[in-house]
């Protein structure tokens, strides 16, 4: 039943986010078939790099128990995974639908990592420099999975 939910959520703003913002939406068919495929007990920490609205990683935390950090330039659609998080949250309460117990966590920042981005400047491409660097609590290395749309 939640995923059904979290379908009927994300598709329900998909357009509108994705003309807002200029980002490509996940298809969530996709994304839980891609985690069916590659889910295992050992891999329980996701790091997804562009998180956009949210969807991946409620999808990850809520039907397959990653605990999961977002990292999104935008804190505009920060706050909007947040707000569908929020939203998901009310829902499992209100309901007692039961999901997997991962977590979510959405960081505002630029997932490039600051020594990558001194080097494009160098090269003289600006795409992506600006942005704060997420990476001071955690590393690349300390996930399991690392989750980025093309």
């Amino acid at each position: 039943m939640i995923e059904q939910y979290i379908k009927d959520q994300y598709t329900a703003t998909a357009v509108s986010l994705s003309k807002s913002y200029g980002f490509v939406v996940s298809d969530i068919g996709k994304v839980i078939d891609l985690f069916r495929s590659v889910r295992h007990e050992k891999m329980g920490r996701l790091l997804s790099l562009g998180s956009g609205d949210g969807r991946v990683e409620n999808i990850a935390a809520r039907l397959f128990g990653f605990n999961v950090i977002g990292i999104e330039l935008s804190p505009q659609l920060v706050q909007i995974a947040r707000d569908h998080t929020e939203a998901l949250d009310e829902v499992v309460q209100h309901t007692g639908i039961k999901t997997k117990d991962g977590t979510i966590e959405f960081v505002t920042g630029n997932y490039f990592p600051i020594h990558f981005r001194k080097k494009v400047q160098a090269d003289g491409l600006t795409t992506f420099i600006e942005g704060h660097d997420p990476y001071t609590n955690f590393k690349i290395a300390d996930f399991d999975f690392v989750y980025v749309y093309p």
